[in-house]
C-alpha cells in the first residue's frame, strides 16, 4: 500500500566485511587481554609457589595480635590433636569439653610424616583430641565451643608454661568469655590476647602457627605444582586450573611436643568430590598434603 515504508536498501559486502573486521578485532583484544592476565597469573602463582617457605616463616614469626589466631580458634579447636613426647612429660589432664569419648577411645595418631623422630614403645595417649561433636556444637552451642578453646589452651600453656602460667589461663579466661556463649566470641578471644593473659609465653608463640593464614603459602605451591593429571579447562575463564578443592571436615593439626622441638602438622586433604561434572567414583581422586614446622625451644623463647 501507500503507507508501506521502502524496504532498506542491502548492506553492501564492504560493509559487512568491516563490521567482520572490527568484531574480530574486539574479539582478538579480549583474547590478548585474557592472555595477558593468565600469564600474569601464572607468574605471580609461581613465584609465591618459589618463595613458600619464606612466606611461612614471615607468617610464624609475626606478632599474634597480627594474625586471625582469634578468630580460627573457635573453628578450628575441633581439629586440633596435642601429644607430649618428652621423656620428663608432666601429667596433665584436659577439661572433658576437649573430646569426645570416641575421640578419647581413639588410638593415639602416630603422623607418618614424622620419621626423624624414634616414637617410644608406648606412647602416651594425647593430651589434647578435638572431636567431631565440637565441630557440629559450634554452629549451635557456644559455650561448648568456649569450654573447648579453654581446654585445648590449657593444655598448651600447662605443658610448655607450667602450672603458674595456665592458673593465671585458668582464672582469667572467663573474665573475657562468656559462659553462656553470648556475644561474639573471637572478639572475646581477641579481647583475651590483647590483655596480655597469654604474654610471654611459649604457647603464644605456638598458636602463631595454628591458623588460616599460615597454610596458604604452602596451599599456592600445592597448586602450582601439581600433576598435570589432576589440571583441567576451565571454560568461563578459558585457564588452566587445578580441578580440586578442600575436602570437607579434612583439616587437622597435629602438634607434638618432643624434647628438642615442637612440631607443628596441618593435614589438608584436597580432591574433586562434589565438584560438577564428577558423578562416576572413577572419576574422583583425592590427595592429601601436609604442612611440617619444627620449631626449637631456643627459638621460641626468643620470641616469646
Amino acid at each position: 500500500g501507500a503507507d508501506d515504508e521502502p524496504a532498506p536498501p542491502p548492506v553492501p559486502e564492504y560493509e559487512k566485511l568491516d563490521d567482520a573486521e572490527e568484531e574480530a578485532a574486539r574479539v582478538r583484544d579480549k583474547f590478548e587481554e585474557a592472555e595477558a592476565l593468565r600469564h600474569q597469573r601464572k607468574q605471580a602463582l609461581a613465584k609465591v609457589a618459589r618463595e613458600w617457605r619464606g612466606d611461612v616463616e614471615s607468617v610464624v614469626t609475626r606478632r599474634v595480635s597480627e594474625l586471625p589466631v582469634h578468630t580460627d580458634l573457635p573453628r578450628l579447636v575441633h581439629a586440633v590433636t596435642v601429644t607430649d613426647l618428652r621423656a620428663d612429660a608432666p601429667e596433665l589432664s584436659s577439661s572433658p569439653s576437649a573430646g569426645d569419648a570416641a575421640a578419647k577411645k581413639a588410638t593415639s595418631p602416630r603422623h607418618p610424616a614424622i620419621k626423624p623422630l624414634k616414637l617410644p614403645p608406648s606412647m602416651r595417649e594425647p593430651l589434647y583430641v578435638g572431636s567431631s561433636r565440637a565441630a557440629a556444637e559450634a554452629a549451635t552451642d557456644k559455650k561448648a565451643v568456649a569450654a573447648s578453646v579453654l581446654a585445648l589452651l590449657g593444655v598448651l600453656v600447662g605443658a610448655l608454661d607450667g602450672a603458674e602460667a595456665r592458673a593465671r589461663l585458668d582464672d582469667a579466661y572467663w573474665q573475657h568469655v562468656d559462659k553462656k556463649g553470648k556475644g561474639d566470641l573471637s572478639k572475646q578471644l581477641r579481647a583475651l590476647l590483647d590483655a596480655g593473659v597469654l604474654a610471654n609465653t611459649r604457647a603464644l608463640v605456638l598458636l602463631g602457627a595454628m591458623h588460616q593464614k599460615v597454610i596458604f603459602p604452602p596451599h599456592y605451591y600445592v597448586k602450582n605444582n601439581i600433576e598435570y593429571e589432576y589440571v583441567g579447562k576451565d571454560t568461563a575463564h578459558d585457564a588452566e586450573v587445578p580441578k580440586y578443592k578442600d575436602q570437607p571436615s579434612h583439616w587437622r593439626i597435629y602438634v607434638y611436643l618432643t624434647d628438642k622441638y615442637v612440631q607443628v602438622i596441618h593435614s589438608r586433604k584436597v580432591g574433586n568430590k562434589g565438584m560438577d561434572g564428577i558423578d562416576a567414583r572413577n572419576q574422583q581422586f583425592s590427595f592429601v598434603w601436609e604442612l611440617s614446622m619444627k620449631m626449637n625451644y631456643d627459638a621460641i623463647d626468643a620470641h616469646a
